[in-house]
């Protein structure tokens, strides 16, 4: 059943514990209570780490509204943190003077009239989220429990075992998304063979289906050759009726693509009978949008995706897309439509038992306990899941006489003459098999060969090899028979796409595990990233206008490579690709002879030159010694009012120089007052609860406060004053540097950075003060540069929070630091932190609140476009007083991150 937390005031114990009782006994999963001797969190543990953990890890949060809870602000930070998870929420009522709403698109349950209604009605809630969460889903018996290479598929989602945790996030991520709005575009990111189609098709989109009207959910699409082509047919699929695909293909490359999919909207809308909710658009494989698909359909499914994110229309979106193009989605030409980033890890190996045996009792199977932790074992490779995936179904086709998986019929799918496990040998001896059984000519091998290369495989910008689809006609004949065979086997898929018969790698994991097929791939690497280069060369010179095409000819490097292939390999090239070579070859050869002739023209006109020069040379030599002379002589009357200006312009710069003389001594003077300073120096503010950073400004204020930095810096610090003369610690506003000011910082305020003595001199300042926290920064620096998707997700939660914020005009008068959007920000890098503070000892007792901190910082400085400034500054001070640390590898793995 559903997992509870429970949020109430420390007032109110005994309504909570009430409330537990009865969870309890409706079943439902034993619900989180704080004080909870059995449950709740233990003695000497960190409450703050476990309250976030808790409401991250449970289905729905159940809050006892009362005078006490509105009055906390604790209380407020749980409720903000469940609601930016996207959290099912439900307040309920036992008290007169608790009916205040906690926000109005949340209804309370009301208990005081009608109890046990009320609970009833909690109760079937809490149900349904249950149901949603754990499946229940049937199962089609003509279906194999394990699909092999290929996906799971919205059919199998009885089958799909080892996501729960994945399912669940995004789900709530989009059901965060329908009810509070924000970023509507969620890339799925996740490594070659992660199980990313997977989990859209088997895990969310069905779990979404049963989520009554809130959702409307188009059938998955993939982009493949022509991704505007494909996104028609599948509106058309979720429109039903007679709706014509072509039609919808038409309006979609219209000018008026607004009114377009509004009117697809409320038709899917009218056809589900909800007319409020959301749109989900599954985009599978979305890396095909980058080489595979037609450039100019890209280019329009692109536009398609800016107009359907507008905030006035329901359409959410989610694309699965491989890890290594994210770089290419952010630069992605004509997408303007932001998006957010759902990173999906590899498979724990402690999930591996789940994917075999949890298949296994839905189908009937027997399966041998030792073969389930020897394949367990052999997981840990490269491409673990899809091999895994593929043995399976091996195994299974070999059981269908007993339904039983033992570990002899797994351990001979390995080689262990060759030293490979079961999982690393399935997909080779598959293939390898097929042949063997085939016995295919030389002539029939090289066909074989040339269907992959270059047609099947194509390189990425990462230099790996990656699938496409390819016209079963366009294949040289004398191969389609190993290929049916190879298809047969499941290691390739064959489909059709309307009149034309299609051909695919069923997963990459063959590119990579079969040895005969990597070694044709090896030895045609150049040419597979040369003809990808041609492909996009021919579609420049297709679209470029008439007049323009000479210049979209090919030239120099790109024609030489060109022309041998046109030599070797005319076979393997299209009739277009030939046709621009051709005209190449000739546009250059006649360019040439073009050339030749200017160079002989030239040669004769500079010969006739050079003997005219030698009449003229001394005359000229005279002319030019003349001109000198006369020259000096015309400068001589402004030779005194020179002199005067550059007099006074010294004494300017000697003023100038004096003052910034006296500015350099107060910084240095402050430097070496520092060094006085223990860590028990009492801070003047009244703030000494504050930690981190707030409580080492605190400490430091006695020698350099804000109104003394703020009157030697010749700018103002900040760019909107949030502050005036007094630093408001305990303030959420948000404050944007001046980069002018940190250019002046990064100058003035580290002056031991030329001057051994001072530094020496100064060198406790950072040792006793700053060190771990000037450490911690520099790495969450390199975290969040190493990983733009997390950065993305934490732009969009602090903004979403901080626009919250502000509305809720009770708390923003307060100022309320720890209730405002830093709170929510820093529980995004909660698990982050804990790694981190556990990795590096150094850090000390606050080194988990420092790693939440840090990256929340380094947020902050995105948004206001200074981080690269502050990062200059941070190493700058390492480079002074810590430069050991700079060859650490946790410091050599941030360097290759951080603006030269």
């Amino acid at each position: 059943m559903a997992r509870v937390f429970i949020s109430h005031s420390s007032r109110d114990n005994e309504p909570a514990a009430r409330i537990k009782t009865w969870l309890a006994e409706q079943g439902f999963e034993t619900p989180f209570l704080d004080y909870d001797k059995h449950g709740g969190i233990p003695p000497g543990a960190d409450w703050e780490k476990t309250l976030y953990r808790e409401i991250e890890r449970c289905e729905a949060v159940v809050i006892i509204q009362t005078p006490n809870w509105l009055e906390s602000k604790w209380c407020f930070a749980e409720f903000t943190q469940a609601r930016a998870l996207g959290k099912s929420i439900f307040p309920i009522i036992e008290t007169p003077t608790g009916d205040t709403l906690i926000s109005p698109d949340i209804q309370a349950l009301d208990l005081r009239m009608d109890r046990e209604g009320g609970l009833e009605q909690l109760s079937g809630e809490l149900t349904r989220i249950a149901l949603d969460a754990q499946g229940g889903f049937g199962w089609d018996a003509s279906r194999p429990p394990y699909p092999g290479l290929l996906a799971f598929q919205e059919e199998d989602a009885a089958l799909y075992f080892g996501r729960d945790d994945d399912i669940r996030r995004l789900i709530e991520r989009l059901n965060a998304r329908r009810s509070q709005g924000g970023t509507k575009l969620i890339a799925l990111l996740g490594a070659s063979g992660s199980g990313k189609s997977s989990l859209l098709r088997a895990g969310v989109i069905p779990r979404l289906k049963r989520a009554g009207r809130n959702w409307v959910v188009l059938p998955p699409m993939r982009p493949q050759v022509r991704p505007v082509d494909e996104m028609a047919r599948s509106l058309a699929v979720a429109c039903g009726g007679d709706m014509d695909w072509r039609k919808l293909r038409e309006d979609l490359n219209g000018d008026n693509l607004a009114l377009t999919l509004s009117d697809i909207a409320n038709d899917l809308r009218i056809n589900a009978g909800a007319n409020e909710a959301q749109i989900l658009l599954p985009i599978d494989q979305s890396e095909e949008l980058f080489g595979a698909a037609d450039p100019d359909q890209a280019l329009r499914f692109f536009e398609i995706l800016n107009v359907a994110m507008a905030n006035d229309l329901p359409f959410i979106a989610v694309m699965a897309l491989r890890s290594d193009y994210l770089g290419l989605l952010q630069s992605a030409e004509r997408l303007t439509a932001r998006f957010e980033e759902f990173s999906l890890g590899p498979m724990p190996l402690a999930r591996i038992p789940q994917i075999i045996e949890g298949p296994a009792r839905v189908a009937g199977l027997n399966i041998d306990e030792a073969f389930v932790h020897q394949a367990a074992r052999d997981a840990q490779t490269e491409d673990a899941l899809p091999l895994l995936a593929f043995a399976l179904r091996e195994l299974y086709d070999r059981a269908a006489d007993d339904n039983y998986l033992s570990l002899d019929e797994y351990n001979a799918l390995g080689d262990r003459k060759e030293g490979l496990t079961p999982l690393e040998n399935a997909v080779r001896k598959a293939a390898d098999d097929v042949l063997t059984e085939a016995r295919p000519s030389e002539e029939e091998l090289t066909a074989l060969r040339e269907a992959f290369v270059p047609a099947m495989v194509r390189v990425n910008e990462q230099g790996e090899y990656v699938r496409r689809p390819a016209h079963w006609d366009d294949l040289p004949s004398k191969a389609h028979a190993l290929l049916e065979k190879l298809a047969k086997a499941r290691l390739l898929i064959v489909s059709q796409d309307g009149d034309d018969r299609m051909i695919e790698v069923a997963h990459e994991a063959l590119l990579r595990k079969w040895p005969r097929l990597r070694t044709w791939l090896d030895d045609a690497r150049e040419f597979l990233s040369g003809k990808q280069q041609l492909e996009r060369d021919l579609n420049d010179w297709h679209q470029a206008a008439e007049e323009d095409k000479t210049g979209a000819l090919l030239s120099g490097l790109k024609l030489n490579r060109a022309q041998g292939w046109f030599l070797e390999r005319p076979h393997q090239l299209t009739a277009e690709e030939r046709f621009l070579i051709k005209a190449s070859i000739d546009h250059a050869e006649a360019e040439e002879k073009l050339r030749q002739a200017e160079q002989e023209r030239r040669l004769h006109d500079a010969e006739a030159l050079a003997e005219a020069n030698k009449k003229t040379a001394r005359r000229t030599k005279i002319g030019l010694l003349i001109a000198s002379v006369l020259f000096v002589l015309a400068g001589g009357a402004g030779t005194v009012a020179y002199v005067n200006q550059i007099e006074a312009q010294n004494q300017a710069r000697q003023a100038v120089e004096a003052k910034q003389a006296t500015i350099n001594e107060l910084i240095s003077i402050s430097w070496k007052a520092g060094a006085l300073l223990n860590e028990d120096t009492p801070d003047r503010s009244g703030h000494s609860w504050l930690p981190g950073s707030r409580k080492l400004y605190n400490q430091m204020s006695v020698v350099m406060d804000f109104s003394k930095l703020k009157s030697l810096s010749p700018v103002p610090i900040f760019l909107n004053d949030v502050h005036g003369d007094v630093i408001n610690l305990e303030s959420a506003d948000f404050g944007r540097y001046n980069p002018k000011f940190l250019t002046w910082a990064n100058e003035k305020l580290i002056p031991a950075a030329g001057n051994a003595l001072l530094r020496e001199a100064t060198q406790p300042v950072y040792n006793k003060f700053l060190k771990p926290m000037v450490r911690t920064y520099y790495i969450a620096y390199g975290h969040l540069e190493d990983h733009p998707g997390i950065l993305e997700k934490a732009i969009a939660t602090y903004e979403m929070e901080l626009e919250s914020y502000k509305k809720n005009t009770k708390v923003y008068e307060k100022g309320c630091f720890s209730c405002g959007p830093g709170a929510p920000l820093q529980a995004v890098f909660h698990g982050y932190a804990d790694d981190q503070a556990e990795k590096y000892q150094w850090t000390g007792d606050l080194g988990l609140y420092n790693f939440s901190v840090a990256p929340a910082y380094w947020v902050r400085r995105h948004i206001d476009g200074t981080s690269w400034q502050f990062f200059k500054l941070l190493k700058k001070l390492i480079q002074t007083y810590d430069p050991e640390f700079l060859n650490t590898p946790e410091a050599l793995a941030v360097q290759g991150t951080a603006p030269q």
